[in-house]
């Protein structure tokens, strides 16, 4: 990159293993170092840069370049990194002792500098992206953080793109294994005693979330725990069809009163999506991400019905929210059965 730059008649590169550096015509340098408690010891520097500083993890590497520079009347040293991970010590002191100095209005000795994202943010947002990443629009564009992105589990995303410490924006599946929660996904059951079990879940007044797969049965929870109480995930995916019996022989076969059942207890945005496709059948059909959510049936009619205050209160991205499940057809069609 030098070479090709206007300065590229002002330096001389020396490659000799161990004192490789940049030798600058004013006698200046540019040179590397061992990350060792010995770091620059013999040298009198007046910049130091601890690159990458997430990898240490401990102080030593400092404590030789400090030294270095007491001599010289107006020294610098860099700390420069990502967020680290948990063995990261040497960095996280200095970036909690930086948001400190931050918060106590301290603006001298120290200049802490931060672009990270909050922990709460989405982190597929490429909105959220431009709070963190200020070289994005000039040396990288979206398109390369969404291949990385990609290509990356989502806790070492967050550390090296956003900026976020693993307390910052924990783990996912910290406590509990992801394949051990998963293999609790609810099958469903026979109505009856599974609509027992629903009713005394409503009776104790505790939260649902549903978090994978919640099919045949289980989907009555969408009628029986009130809204205010349910929480649907994006990792969430609803399976329905119709109830079945057993005949004489002991086969399989379609029971209309059952069937009934299930459709009345459903809210009745659920029973529009099911009759939009061609209701229940023996045959499962599924309600996940890439449909409207059950969030976003369940919750629309109340975001309708108080739209001007909602627009009145500045809530762009509610607002968006609500311009884009409202301009779907079966939305619209739906809210004029409801009415």
């Amino acid at each position: 990159m030098l070479e090709l730059s206007p300065l590229r008649n002002k330096f001389r590169v020396k490659k000799s293993n161990g004192s490789e550096a940049i030798h600058w015509d004013n006698g200046s340098s540019h040179g590397i170092t061992s990350s060792t408690e010995k770091a620059g010891h013999g040298e009198t520097l007046d910049m130091g840069v601890i690159d990458e500083a997430f990898a240490q993890e401990d102080s030593r590497l400092e404590q030789g370049l400090r030294p270095t520079m007491i001599t010289r009347p107006q020294p610098q040293l860099w700390v420069v990194s990502t967020a680290g991970t948990r063995k990261s010590a040497f960095l996280r002191a200095k970036v909690d002792a930086g948001r400190q100095r931050s918060t106590l209005g301290v603006t001298s000795g120290v200049a802490y500098f931060e672009w990270s994202a909050p922990g709460t943010a989405d982190p597929e947002d490429p909105a959220t992206w431009r709070t963190c990443m200020p070289a994005l629009g000039h040396t990288m564009t979206e398109v390369a953080i969404q291949a990385n992105r990609d290509g990356m589990e989502l806790p070492e995303f967050r550390r090296a793109f956003l900026n976020q410490w693993p307390d910052d924006a924990p783990e996912e599946w910290l406590v509990i294994p992801r394949a051990a929660w998963e293999s609790l996904a609810d099958p469903g059951g026979q109505i009856g005693p599974y609509l027992e079990k629903l009713q005394s879940l409503r009776n104790s007044g505790q939260n649902v979330i549903i978090d994978g797969s919640c099919l045949s049965a289980c989907t009555m929870v969408l009628g029986v725990i009130p809204r205010d109480r349910l929480c649907v995930t994006a990792r969430a995916r609803l399976g329905f069809h119709s109830a079945w019996r057993s005949d004489q022989t002991g086969r399989q076969t379609v029971s209309q009163e059952g069937t009934e059942l299930l459709m009345s207890v459903y809210p009745q945005q659920v029973r529009n999506w099911i009759s939009r496709r061609g209701g229940l059948s023996p045959q499962l059909i599924y309600l996940t991400g890439d449909e409207l959510t059950i969030a976003d049936i369940g919750i629309y009619p109340i975001y309708a019905g108080r739209k001007a205050l909602i627009d009145g209160a500045g809530l762009k991205n509610v607002t968006g929210w609500g311009e884009r499940v409202g301009s779907r057809p079966g939305v619209q069609k739906g809210m004029k059965l409801e009415s």
